[in-house]
Order: C-alpha cells, then structure tokens, then sequence
C-alpha cells in the first residue's frame, strides 16, 4: 500500500497463526480494494466470504474485538487480524494486529484499514494443503528441525528470544540511548533479557510451526501494573520505550507494550516521537505548556503512558504526535528536524549506525524507509567473530571486513536483501536465518529446497536471486515514481555530523565522502544509475518491462 506515514511503499508482516489459517481456508493473498460504506469486517471460511456489520467492533481493542467475533461466529478456532482505537483513528504509525501482540508495524498499514472503515479479517480454515513432494518435505523439516535445535545459540535464542539483544547491544556500543544522543545505558540490567525471564516470563510461546519459540507470555508480579497478563516484548519495544526514552523502569515497558498491543500503536514510531520531544524539551524548543502541561523528561514512564493516551485519541498534543516525528518537527519548526533520525521519512529502529557502516548503508538504501528488516549485514560487524562459512558464502572467500570501513559492505547489504527478501516471498521468519551472523539458521541453498519440495517449482539459489532482485527493483522503481532520488539514501543528519559521545565507539560518525563512494559501489553493484534508478536494461532483465515502459514516460529514466 502507499503508506500514510512515509508517503512511499508501506509495507509489512508478523508472526501468529492467522497466515496459517488462511492458507487452510483456501487462499494464498487477499486484495482490499476501495472503501466500505460502513465499519465492516471480513469474514473468511472455508473459500466462502461476506462482509459482515462491525459497528459494535469500532471503539473496542485489538485483543477484546478477536474475542467478540470467535463469541460471534461460535469459533475459538477462529484466527483474526484487525486494528485498534488508533487504526480507527487514523494514526499514521497504527498497527494491524493479531493475537495478543503479533503486530503488522511500520509505515502505519493500521491507519490504511481504518481509512477503508475495515476493523477485521476474520478466517477460518478446515481444509488440507496440497504438498509436491510430501515424504522428502517432511524429511526435510525434521532434519532442519534438529539442525536448529543442536546449534550452540538455540537455547539462549528459544529461552531470551530478541530480549536478549539488549546487553549484547549495549555491550558493543551499539544500542541507542536518549533518541540516539549516546549508546551508553548504565541501567541495561533492569531491563535485560535475562531480568525478563526471571522476574516476569511465565512461559514461552511459539508461532504456527515454529520449534523456537522466541515469545514470553508474562505476569507483572508487583508495583502499579501488577497482575497484568500479556505476551511479549521484543528487543525493539524494549529498547524504543526503554533506553530511547531514557527508562529503565521495566514494569513500564512492558504496561506501554501491552497498551500498544491493544490500541494497534507501533512501537518503535512511538518510543522515536516521544524521545523526540523529550530532546526538544531538554533543547528548550518545546516547553511543558507546549505538552498540554506534561512533564515529558527522560525516564518519566508516568508521562510516557500519558502521551499514548493522548495519541490514540488524537486529544491536544496528542493529535499531532499521532503524524508521526518528522511531521511533528516540520510543524514545530526551529531546527527540530535535524533530531528525528529517519530516512525517507521511516524513524530508525533501534540499531546504532556510526559505528558500522553496512548498517549505515542497508538502513538509508531500504525501500521502505530507515528499516532494519530489509536489509542488516550483521555478519560484518562482528568482524573476526562472524561466522567464517556465511562470510565465504557472501564474499566468495573467508576475509574479515571491518565494520568501521566502508569498503566492501555494499556486498553484504546486496545479500541480506536478497536473503530477506525471499524470506518475505515465501513468509518465512527471519528470526531462523542467519540474521545475527553467526552460523545459526537457515542459508539460502535450504530455503530454496523447501520451496521445490513444497511447491513443485524448483528453484535453485541463482533463480532465488533473481526472483529476490524483481522484487527488489519492483519495490524501487515504486518508490522512484512516488519521488525518491538519490538525496533520499543517506543516513541522518544526527549520523552525518555528531560523533558518538562515548563508550566502545567514541568518536564514530558517517564521513559523507567516503559515504558516497559506498553508495556508488551499491548502485553499480545493483545495476541502477547514479540517481538510484533501476537503469531500463537492469528491468527488462527482469522482466520487468511494463516498469521501465512507466518509468521512461514519467521521465524518471
């Protein structure tokens, strides 16, 4: 879709099982096309659809609107995704949601169901899957099953899941701290995996067919939230309320994700607009009487859920935090804009880029805005320590880049987004690839295997690539219709010019020179001009003819 919050391609996915359940009821995609006349939700089951009334849904949350329609319908079975009060209320950073927090984020695709007046898909399904080559799939999936559960990182990743990035992260310097003032967090053991796990995880729990099981179902056992019962959070919400804000309240974090959850908010846009008007009040750019009276500092949590509840109801300040930080800094005014850390106007998840400099690369390049789930050359940054298989299998031999050089990384960032983006084509999660840089998951040469097995199409890595490359350039010629340009692929401001105050990384900023040199090796590497278009060959190798057709008449090639 065209996203509401970054005006260029919106897109995402989640975990769950509502995906699953759709596959059973007998489709592989659904397109929502126009506009209800009413607030309505759809009804799937078993290859039959309707659209049925949801006037009692609107105003409900996330996780009371699931419960409704499985009471309505007569099916716990049943698997929904749907939005919350801020979808309805067009918040251009809401969520679609499913589940207790499996949540579709970024670039605001819960705004865009609302805009349709649609709060629901509902699905059932009880039919059976046709697979190619059953024997061999299932033979297959045992023995990946048991290759992932015999890797040395298995236990810690199943137990901690993306929770236990936090001290990693911090520990290398690179997790963001104050809206990305520093990478320093004295606080990090209150709010770490390890603290998760033993003062509020009650159990873990999977996503349909997953033997990982990455996600905490919880139980706040004191302070003011006690007795709250949820699932989750994830590394990214930890650190966006968290570290970002300057919180180390760990009760906090995870009241403000449930809260999330329910209203349908994303949580990395959240945590980036509210560090942002924290910096802005400690710059004195913004007073507290420019907050409705609130006393939004760093670490105040108390002020923290008093925002949300302003966002998601659009009240006072809330209804312009609610368009997200780069248009909260256009309206402020100022110099505000040169704190919202973005790119093609998507806020940075939180992974700190001075530092390393693939990341750099990979976050500004990223179809979607600054996004870490296009494209992230982990295997980089740890340097000698990167798992010297995957480097061959990148580089075509064992070698060490240095994560702080700018040479040789647009390599990388080209074969994440290539690993990535046939994740996304056959809905795999990228949680189970190597996607840390270590030697735990599954390589390009497996994925492709299930594919044929599966589908009776047989792929190799070479078509993958090729099939990874339409998409990709697919994705780019969108975006280059919609105006983007090269200007729009470099780092933040923030990164340009303000070197890391301190800690592992002190001194560390993006030189622009040496940036655009980078940036040059990526263009040519992929195959587009100096501009950062997909050039007419580099389509029509694709296939992609009617693109470069569009593109041609536009005047953008």
């Amino acid at each position: 879709t065209l996203s509401p919050l970054t005006r260029i391609l919106g897109d995402s996915n989640c975990g769950g099982w509502w995906a699953p359940e759709l596959k059973f009821a007998g489709y592989d995609h659904i397109v929502i096309c126009g506009r209800a006349e009413k607030q309505v939700y759809l009804w799937i089951c078993d290859g039959e659809s309707e659209l049925r009334d949801a006037s009692n849904l609107w105003g409900k949350d996330s996780v009371e609107t699931q419960e409704i329609i499985r009471e309505e319908l007569g099916d716990p079975e049943i698997q929904v995704v749907n939005i919350g009060q801020a979808g309805e209320r067009l918040v251009k950073f809401a969520n679609i949601r499913t589940g207790l927090k499996n949540s579709a984020g970024r670039t605001g695709t819960g705004a865009v169901m609302g805009s349709k007046r649609l709060k629901a898909i509902a699905v059932r399904g009880t039919r059976s899957i046709n697979v190619a080559k059953p024997k061999e799939f299932e033979e297959l999936c045992l023995k990946l099953h048991i290759t992932l559960r015999e890797n040395p990182l298995f236990e810690a990743f199943s137990i901690y899941g993306t929770p236990i990035l936090s001290n990693i992260l911090n520990e290398a310097g690179i997790m963001p701290v104050k809206n990305w003032q520093t990478t320093d967090f004295p606080e990090i053991d209150a709010i770490s995996g390890e603290t998760l796990v033993k003062k509020h995880s009650v159990k873990n729990k999977g996503c349909f067919g997953c033997p990982i099981h990455c996600n905490h179902f919880y139980r706040i056992k004191d302070g003011p939230f006690a007795g709250e019962l949820g699932e989750g959070p994830e590394y990214e919400t930890i650190n966006s309320l968290g570290p970002r804000c300057g919180n180390s309240n760990f009760s906090s974090i995870i009241h403000m994700n449930d809260l999330c959850n329910k209203y349908g908010l994303d949580t990395i846009t959240l945590g980036n607009v509210l560090g942002l008007m924290m910096e802005l009040r400690q710059r004195k750019i913004v007073t507290e009487k420019d907050m409705d009276g609130i006393k939004l500092d760093w670490g105040n949590w108390e002020a923290m859920i008093e925002m949300i509840e302003k966002i998601v109801k659009r009240d006072g300040i809330g209804n312009l935090l609610a368009e997200g930080p780069l248009s909260v800094a256009e309206k402020i005014g100022r110099g505000s804009e040169k704190y919202v850390i973005h790119t093609k106007r998507l806020d940075y998840s939180s992974h700190e880029n001075r530092s390393a400099k693939g990341y750099a690369l990979s976050h500004a390049v990223s179809t979607r805005g600054g996004d870490h789930l296009r494209s992230i050359p982990t295997c980089v940054y740890w340097g000698p320590a990167a798992n010297p298989e995957l480097i061959k299998m990148i580089y075509g031999k064992v070698n060490t880049v240095d994560p702080r050089s700018y040479e040789d990384q647009a390599i990388a960032v080209i074969w994440y987004e290539r690993m990535y983006t046939a994740c996304d084509c056959i809905g795999m999660c990228k949680y189970i690839t190597p996607w840390l840089g270590t030697g735990f998951g599954l390589v390009p040469a497996e994925m492709t295997k299930l594919f044929s097995l599966a589908t009776g199409v047989e792929i190799d890595e070479r078509k993958m690539i090729e099939i990874s490359d339409r998409v990709y350039n697919l994705e780019r010629a969108f975006i280059v219709r919609e105006g983007i340009t090269r200007k729009d692929d470099y780092p933040p401001v923030r990164f340009m010019e303000e070197p890391i105050p301190s800690g592992p990384n002190k001194g560390d900023k993006i030189d622009g020179k040496k940036y655009d040199e980078m940036l040059d090796e990526y263009y040519e590497i992929r195959g587009w001009t100096s501009h950062g278009v997909p050039t007419q060959a580099k389509l029509k190798e694709l296939g992609l003819n009617s693109v470069a057709d569009e593109l041609k008449r536009l005047g953008k090639l």
